[in-house]
C-alpha cells in the first residue's frame, strides 16, 4: 500500500469507527429520549384523566347490577365515552378505564372487556404504583402505555387503573425520522472529513515524495540541485527535513568544489615541481661532467709540472680556459640554487594548500558523522513507535476480550477494539518499512564515513610526503651552497695560478701542489654534485607520487556532480 493510502486509512478508519459507534449510541439515546418524553406526556394526561373522574362526583367506585361503573350515584363512568373520546382527540393518546383488571371504558376498538397485563396488575393494583410499558398488546397491536392506579374514595386501596397508550408504530416512525436526520448529518460530516483527509494526505504524500526525490539525487552524487521553494517554505517537520537536506547539499557542494579546485592546483604544482626537478637533475649532470673535465685537466697539469719550464705559457692558456669553465660552473650553480629556492617556495605553498584540503575533508567527515548520528536517532524513534504499536495491539486484544465477556452490550466496543488493533498493525508495518529505509540510509552513511576516512589517510600521507620533500630541498640547497663556495675557492686558486704564470721553474713545485689540491677539491665538488643529483632524482619521484595522490583525490571527488 502506498503512503497516500496509508495516510488515508489512518485518518478515515478512526473516523468511520467513531461514526458507527456514535450512530449506535445516538440511536439508543434517541429511542430512550423519545420513549421517556412519551411517558412524561402520558403520565400527565393519565393523572389529569384520573382527576377528572375523581373530582366529577363524590362517593365510592362501584358496579351496578348491569356491570356499569359508577362514582357515587351521580357519575356513570362507563357512560363517559364522549369524555375519553374528546381527550383522545386533544392528546392523540388512547384512553382506558379499568375496574380491577378488566377494561370498562376505552377508546380502542374492541378493547372493552380486555384484561390488564400481569405486570400492570402486580405493580398498579397490587402495590398502588404507576407503571409504563413499551410492549403492551391491544387488539393485536403493540402499544406504548402508561398505567396509574384509581384509589377507592377515602382509602389507599387501588380498585382500578387509568390506561393511556399510543401505537408503537407511530412512536417508531418518529424515532426513524430522527435517525434518518442523524444519518444524513453524519454522512455529510463523514464526507467532509473524507475530502479533508484526501486533500491532506495528497499534500503530505506529495511533500514526502519531493523530499525523497531530493535526497535520492544527492545519494546519486548530484549536488547543487535547486530544491522546491514550496517544500523549503513548509512550517512542519517535512519542511525542517528539506531545509536540513538543503543545508547539507550546500555544504557538500562547497566542500567538493573546494576539493576539486585544490586537486587541480595540486596537480599543476606537482607537474611544475616535477619539471623543475628534471631540469635541476640535468643541470647537476652537466655540472658533474664539467667537474670531471676540470679534475682531468688539473691532473694533467700536475703530471706536467716536470715540463713546466717549457710549457709555462701553455699552462697559462690552460689556466685561463679553466678559469672560464669554472666561471660557467659558478653561474650554473647559482642558477641551480635559485631553482631550488623557487621549488622550496612552491612546496611551502603546496603544503599550505594541503592543510586547507585536509581541513575541508575533516569538515565533510564531521558532517557525515553528524548525518550518521541523526539516522541512528531516527532509528531509535522508529523502534519506540514499533514498541508503542505492539502495546496498542495488546491493549486492543484485551479490549476485544473484555467486549466478548460483556456480550451483546460490548459489541460496539469490540468493533472499536478491532479497528484499533488494525491501526496498531498498520503502524507497526509502517515502522518496519521506515526501519528498512533507515537501514539503507545508515549503510550509505557508513560507506561515506569510510570513504572520508580513506581520503583523510591519503591526505595525511601526502602531507608527510610534502614534509619529506621539503627536507630534501633543504638538503639540496645546502649542497648547492657548498658547491658555490667550492667553485669560489677554485676561482681564487685559478687566479693565484694565473698570477704565478711568470714565476720561475723553481716555483713549479708549488704550482703542482696547488694543482693537486685543486684536483681534490674538484673530486669533492663532483661527489657533492652526485649527491645533489640523487636528491633531485628522489624529489622527482616524490613529485610523481604527489601527482598520483592528487589524481586519486580528484577521482574520488568526481563522484559528486556540481
Amino acid at each position: 500500500m502506498k503512503l497516500r493510502g496509508r495516510l488515508l486509512m489512518m485518518a478515515l478508519l478512526p473516523v468511520i469507527g467513531l461514526g458507527i459507534l456514535s450512530y449506535g449510541v445516538v440511536s439508543v439515546q434517541i429511542t430512550k429520549g423519545i420513549e421517556e418524553q412519551t411517558y412524561r406526556g402520558m403520565k400527565a394526561t393519565t393523572l389529569a384523566v384520573r382527576e377528572i373522574f375523581e373530582s366529577g362526583a363524590s362517593g365510592e367506585y362501584h358496579l351496578d347490577e348491569s356491570g356499569q361503573l359508577w362514582k357515587g350515584d351521580e357519575m356513570n363512568i362507563s357512560g363517559s365515552q364522549a369524555i375519553v373520546d374528546s381527550i383522545k382527540a386533544d392528546t392523540g393518546f388512547d384512553i382506558g378505564i379499568f375496574y380491577g383488571d378488566e377494561s370498562i371504558l376505552t377508546t380502542i376498538a374492541g378493547g372493552k372487556g380486555a384484561k390488564a397485563p400481569e405486570k400492570a396488575k402486580t405493580l398498579v393494583l397490587g402495590s398502588g404504583q404507576e407503571y409504563g410499558d413499551d410492549d403492551t398488546a391491544f387488539s393485536g397491536k403493540r402499544y406504548i402505555s402508561y398505567y396509574a392506579p384509581i384509589f377507592q374514595t377515602g382509602t389507599s386501596a387501588p380498585v382500578g387503573m387509568v390506561f393511556l397508550g399510543e401505537e408503537y408504530a407511530d412512536v417508531a416512525q418518529v424515532i426513524k425520522s430522527s435517525m434518518r436526520s442523524m444519518m444524513v448529518i453524519m454522512i455529510c460530516v463523514l464526507a467532509l472529513v473524507v475530502l479533508t483527509s484526501i486533500l491532506s494526505a495528497n499534500r503530505i504524500a506529495g511533500a514526502i515524495k519531493g523530499a525523497i526525490a531530493y535526497v535520492t539525487q544527492m545519494s546519486q552524487g548530484r549536488l547543487g540541485i535547486q530544491a522546491s521553494s514550496r517544500l523549503l517554505s513548509r512550517g512542519d517537520e517535512i519542511g525542517d527535513m528539506c531545509r536540513g537536506v538543503k543545508s547539507l547539499d550546500d555544504n557538500l557542494s562547497a566542500v567538493v568544489a573546494e576539493i576539486q579546485a585544490q586537486t587541480d592546483v595540486l596537480g599543476e604544482v606537482s607537474n611544475a615541481c616535477g619539471q623543475d626537478a628534471h631540469k635541476a637533475l640535468e643541470s647537476a649532470e652537466q655540472v658533474n661532467a664539467a667537474s670531471e673535465e676540470v679534475a682531468a685537466a688539473t691532473t694533467s697539469q700536475a703530471q706536467g709540472t716536470l715540463e713546466a719550464e717549457n710549457s709555462v705559457n701553455l699552462m697559462g692558456q690552460t689556466i685561463e680556459e679553466t678559469n672560464g669553465q669554472v666561471q660557467g660552473l659558478s653561474d650554473t650553480a647559482k642558477e641551480v640554487a635559485m631553482a631550488a629556492e623557487s621549488a622550496r617556495k612552491t612546496l611551502a605553498e603546496l603544503n599550505q594548500s594541503m592543510k586547507q584540503v585536509k581541513k575541508a575533508v575533516d569538515d565533510v567527515h564531521h558532517q557525515t558523522n553528524e548525518t550518521h548520528f541523526s539516522v541512528e536517532k531516527i532509528s531509535d524513534m522508529t523502534k519506540m513507535i514499533t514498541s508503542i504499536a505492539s502495546q496498542t495491539n495488546m491493549l486492543s486484544l484485551n479490549a476485544s476480550i473484555e467486549a466478548a465477556r460483556a456480550g451483546e452490550m460490548g459489541k460496539g466496543f469490540a468493533v472499536v477494539a478491532e479497528e484499533i488493533r488494525k491501526l496498531a498493525e498498520q503502524s507497526n508495518t509502517s515502522a518496519v518499512e521506515i526501519q528498512e529505509v533507515l537501514g539503507q540510509l545508515k549503510n550509505n552513511s557508513d560507506i561515506s564515513v569510510s570513504t572520508m576516512e580513506q581520503v583523510q589517510e591519503i591526505i595525511q600521507v601526502q602531507a608527510e610526503k610534502l614534509v619529506q620533500t621539503n627536507h630534501a630541498f633543504e638538503t639540496v640547497g645546502s649542497g648547492i651552497e657548498q658547491s658555490v663556495q667550492g667553485i669560489g675557492k677554485i676561482m681564487e686558486e685559478m687566479s693565484s695560478l694565473n698570477g704565478a704564470r711568470s714565476h720561475t721553474v723553481a716555483e713549479v713545485q708549488n704550482v703542482a701542489s696547488l694543482a693537486q689540491q685543486n684536483a681534490a677539491s674538484i673530486e669533492e665538488t663532483a661527489a657533492s654534485i652526485d649527491e645533489v643529483a640523487h636528491l633531485i632524482s628522489a624529489m622527482a619521484g616524490r613529485m610523481d607520487n604527489l601527482r598520483q595522490a592528487s589524481d586519486t583525490l580528484k577521482e574520488k571527488a568526481s563522484v559528486f556532480q556540481l
